[in-house]
């Protein structure tokens, strides 16, 4: 993880959006470390996954539709990509 972090920073001009993606990507690997030391409670991992998701939709990381009202896009989003975690979550 620390050599494709360095290779980003080199190659790639950071801009608002990536710094929000790499955020939430860094809270969750760092999130899977303390679990896998320290037994976590489901409440405390949900909130984290919830804290990475905030990270990805700020980041812009969200249905591009038009077809949905902006909060119901935003809602949809954080729902699947909290689906998408946990279902890891729940093979690891």
């Amino acid at each position: 993880y620390v050599a494709f972090i360095a290779t980003l920073a080199i190659a790639y001009p950071f801009q608002n959006t990536a710094l929000w993606l790499l955020l939430g990507t860094t809270f969750l690997l760092f999130v899977g470390f303390i679990d896998d030391l320290k037994v976590m409670t489901p409440g405390q991992k949900f909130f984290a996954q919830t804290l990475a998701v905030v990270c990805f939709l700020k980041g812009g990381c969200s249905l591009k539709t038009n077809f949905f009202v902006s909060y119901v896009r935003t809602f949809l989003s954080a729902f699947w990509m909290l689906s998408i975690i946990n279902a890891f979550n729940l093979i690891d």
